[in-house]
């Protein structure tokens, strides 16, 4: 990543310095190596200069899923549960070690798509996580889906910090709504058969049901994605 000054002042002595998800040194351009985990990252450059008050800047990077990577996804909690794919129903349910909450992210650009491995009766496997009606409005359903082009289908995921560190938020491309574990606080409901999922927003990164522990699995398959 490189850094630069142009204005007044900017004419040597000037230090860059470099810090976030493990980065440290000086210098510009500087070699940093991506994280190896899939998501959002933020680097932070500091510009010094004797004299001069510091200057501060962010830079993002991206770092996409490999193609055939493959998860459960679960909510923190003192009873997590795993998002599944409950007989063609989104559910959310305790660990169950079944293809059905299994979930292979395929890349689409800079954001990916959730695809379901695996569901108890059969239904909706190579279907993928999608807001209904292809909304973008706080408190809209996710439910499984035929793929297809939108943006509704289409989710990007950052790394959370503190104690989260290992957790993340997954957002609606387009949005800053995550995906919510929102029924039951966050218990979802098998009694009925509406999806335990929506988009919701939680600027303070609040409520547990929504940040969401990546654990990798291997890909069961072949599963052909349906559109």
């Amino acid at each position: 990543m490189t850094a630069g000054c142009s204005g007044a002042g900017c004419s040597g002595g000037i230090t860059y310095t470099w810090s976030g998800n493990g980065s440290s040194g000086t210098g510009s351009p500087k070699n940093l190596t991506a994280p190896a985990t899939p998501g959002t990252y933020t680097y932070t450059v500091t510009a010094s200069k004797s004299g001069c008050a510091n200057k501060t800047a962010n830079i993002s990077i991206t770092v996409p899923p490999a193609a055939g990577s493959c998860y459960t996804l679960s909510f923190k909690g003192d009873n997590p549960k795993y998002v599944s794919n409950h007989n063609g129903i989104v559910k959310v349910k305790a660990a169950d070690n079944s293809d059905s909450q299994i979930w292979k992210m395929e890349t689409v650009g800079s954001h990916f798509k959730l695809v379901s491995q695996g569901s108890p009766n059969g239904t909706k496997i190579g279907y993928v996580l999608g807001v209904r009606n292809q909304g973008s409005s706080e408190e809209n359903i996710i439910d499984l889906q035929t793929s297809a082009s939108g943006d509704h289908q289409l989710w990007s995921r950052t790394q959370l910090t503190g104690d989260d560190i290992n957790r993340y938020k997954i957002e609606r491309k387009g949005t800053a709504y995550r995906i919510s574990s929102y029924r039951m606080w966050g218990q979802g409901n098998l009694s009925d058969g509406e999806s335990d999922l929506a988009i919701y927003s939680d600027p303070g990164d609040v409520f547990g049901w929504n940040k969401w522990t990546f654990t990798p699995k291997t890909c069961p398959g072949p599963v052909i994605e349906v559109k």
